[in-house]
C-alpha cells in the first residue's frame, strides 16, 4: 500500500537541522508508519547555505523568511529546529495556520513559553509530535511534565506519552 506524503517545511539548517533531516529519510527503516516524508522546503537566513542543507538532504525547494514556509499550502508540518529564541513565533505562527508542529527541545525558553505553545497547538487542533532526549534542567522537566499531563488528558490512550526522570540523573524521555 503507498504512504501518505508528509510534506515537511523545516526552519533550520544547523546541527539539529540535519539531524531531523536524516530521520526523516530514514524513518521508514526503523518504523512502521503511514506516511511517507516528503522534504518539500528548508528554510534559513542565509539562502546559500540553505541551499546547500537543500541538495544535501534533497529538499525541494528554500525559504529565507520562515513566515513565507508557514504560508505554503503545500507544507504539512512545520519542523522548528532554529535558535531557541524563535521557537513560540513559529510555532504560535504554524498552529495559526493549521500546521502540525515539531519543535527541538526546548519547547519554549520557559514554562509560560511552553504552555503558550502547546495551547495554540491544542487550540488549532494539528497533531503534535515532539521527542526530546538528553540532559534537561529542573524548568526543562516541569515543560515536559506540563506536556506529558497535556498528553495523557487531551491526546488520548492512543499515544505513547511517557516521562522518565532517571534516578540519581538528570536525564529525561518525552514522547508521543
Amino acid at each position: 500500500m503507498a504512504k501518505k506524503p508528509l510534506n515537511v517545511g523545516m526552519v533550520g539548517y544547523g546541527f539539529m537541522g540535519r539531524t531531523h533531516s536524516n530521520a526523516f529519510s530514514q524513518v521508514g527503516h526503523f518504523f512502521k508508519v503511514d506516511h511517507q516524508p516528503v522534504l518539500k522546503a528548508v528554510c534559513g537566513r542565509d539562502a546559500g547555505k540553505a541551499a546547500s542543507h537543500a541538495e544535501a538532504w534533497g529538499y525541494e525547494s528554500v525559504e529565507t523568511d520562515w513566515r513565507r514556509l508557514v504560508e505554503r499550502k503545500d507544507i504539512d508540518l512545520i519542523d522548528i529546529a532554529s535558535p531557541n529564541d524563535t521557537h513560540l513565533e513559529i510555532a504560535l505562527a504554524a498552529a495559526a495556520a493549521g500546521k502540525m508542529v515539531m519543535c527541538e527541545k526546548p519547547l519554549g525558553r520557559s514554562a509560560a513559553e511552553s504552555r503558550q505553545m502547546v495551547e495554540a497547538v491544542e487550540a488549532a487542533k494539528p497533531i503534535v509530535l515532539k521527542k526530546a532526549w538528553g540532559e534537561a534542567t529542573d524548568e526543562e522537566l516541569a515543560t515536559y511534565q506540563f506536556l506529558d499531563d497535556v498528553a495523557r488528558n487531551h491526546i488520548g490512550s492512543e499515544t505513547n506519552a511517557g516521562l522518565q526522570k532517571l534516578p540519581g540523573q538528570r536525564r529525561s524521555c518525552l514522547e508521543f
